[in-house]
C-alpha cells in the first residue's frame, strides 16, 4: 500500500516513524483516502503497540485490537475519547476530527501518539481549521498554535489516494509563527 501513496522513500521512512510513534494529522479532501492511510499507520508493527484503541464515528479502521469505540445517539468522540484515556493508552485513533475534540487530542498528545484525519484541501488551512474547531472552547487562537506547535509532528495531505504533501515538524523550538515550525517533506 505505501509504496502506492508516496512520491519519494522519505515520505515512506517518515510516515513510517510517526506510525510507530508520533502525532499526525491526515487532511484532505472527502474520499482523498485519508482513512485508509490512518489504517496503514494504525497496523504498522501493530503488535509493538502496547495499547492502542481507536474511536470514529463508522467503523472503518476495522483494526484487530482490544478497544475499538464508535459513538452513537448517545456519546460522541469527545466523550469516547475522554473516557479511553483512563484506559492508559500508548495510540489513540481518532477516524475524522470535527468539532472541539480536537483541543483534546492536542493536549493528549502530549503525552500518548494521536493519529486523526481533518477536512482541509491545504496545510495552512488545516492549521486554520484547526484553530475554527476549537473556537467553542474559547481558546485563544495563538494559545492554540502553541498547543500545535507542541504537539504535532506531522501533516499529511492526501488527495487522489496519494499522498500529496507532507510537513514536518523541524525541531523542538516555539515559533511565533506556526507555519514556521513545519518544513515540507519531499
Amino acid at each position: 500500500y505505501i509504496d502506492g501513496v508516496v512520491s519519494s522513500q522519505y515520505q515512506k521512512e517518515v510516515i513510517q516513524k510517526y506510525s510507530l510513534k508520533g502525532n499526525v494529522i491526515v487532511f484532505g479532501e472527502t474520499g482523498s483516502g485519508k482513512t485508509t492511510l490512518l489504517k496503514y499507520m494504525g497496523n504498522y508493527h501493530l503488535p509493538e503497540k502496547r495499547n492502542i484503541i481507536t474511536i470514529e464515528d463508522t467503523a472503518e479502521l476495522n483494526m484487530p485490537i482490544p478497544l475499538a469505540l464508535i459513538t452513537n445517539n448517545h456519546y460522541k468522540i469527545k466523550d469516547l475519547f475522554k473516557a479511553s484515556l483512563r484506559q492508559f493508552p500508548s495510540h489513540m485513533i481518532v477516524g475524522e476530527t470535527r468539532t472541539d475534540e480536537i483541543v483534546d487530542i492536542l493536549e493528549s498528545s502530549l503525552t500518548i501518539s494521536c493519529l486523526t484525519t481533518i477536512h482541509a484541501n491545504s496545510f495552512e488551512r488545516a492549521i486554520q481549521r484547526i484553530i475554527f474547531m476549537s473556537m467553542p472552547r474559547k481558546i485563544p487562537s495563538d494559545t492554540i498554535k502553541d498547543l500545535i506547535n507542541a504537539s504535532i509532528d506531522c501533516f499529511i495531505f492526501m488527495e487522489a489516494r496519494k499522498v500529496k504533501g507532507m510537513w514536518e515538524k523541524k525541531d523542538d523550538k516555539h515559533y511565533e509563527n506556526i507555519y514556521e515550525a513545519y518544513e515540507e517533506v519531499k
